[in-house]
């Protein structure tokens, strides 16, 4: 089959469900704010509510002496799913001392790798949990060695500390 009657086939396969499409796209606009003293009003999401969270990771045992990623996350109790989230290289971190390694910690919104921005106007009354996971290899799939831990915390929280291994 020659080029030109290939395109036409093509074309005559493809009419139906072409003419069946209605008129041409149209953009979507989003609505302006509403008033000068709001310049959220009208956005399709509202803007998250900064927040905070620090203290101490402590890791014992043998993952006090391993490399590794530490993943400190904000979720909502229960969830898997990060507000807020942040990476600390353990090779950044101060070295281990007396079995254990102590490595302090900030997560808000100039560090959280998940671009939120902090919490959802929801937030307010929403239980929270601080999670801390030690990751050997800094990939986002879960292997052998990995060790999750989640603290119960309240937005802006400070002076919490998580303790991984034995």
């Amino acid at each position: 089959m020659s080029p030109r009657r290939s395109s036409l086939a093509l074309s005559l396969a493809l009419a139906p469900w072409l003419l069946a499409c209605g008129e041409a796209p149209q953009a979507v606009q989003q609505p302006g704010p509403t008033s000068a003293s709001d310049p959220h009003a009208g956005l399709a999401r509202p803007t998250p509510v900064p927040a905070s969270f620090s203290g101490r990771i402590v890791l014992r045992g043998e993952l006090a002496t391993r490399d590794g990623v530490l993943m400190v996350s904000a979720c909502p109790k229960g969830s898997r799913l990060p507000l807020m989230s942040t990476l600390i290289r353990l090779e950044d971190a101060p070295p281990a001392g007396e079995g254990e390694r102590i490595v302090p910690f900030r997560l808000d919104t100039g560090n959280d790798m998940m671009g939120g921005g902090g919490l959802p106007h929801d937030a307010d009354g929403m239980e929270l949990e601080l999670s801390v996971r030690f990751d050997a290899d800094g990939k986002v799939e879960t292997r052998e060695g990995d060790v999750t831990v989640a603290v119960p915390v309240q937005p802006d929280a400070s002076g919490v500390e998580v303790v991984l291994g034995a």
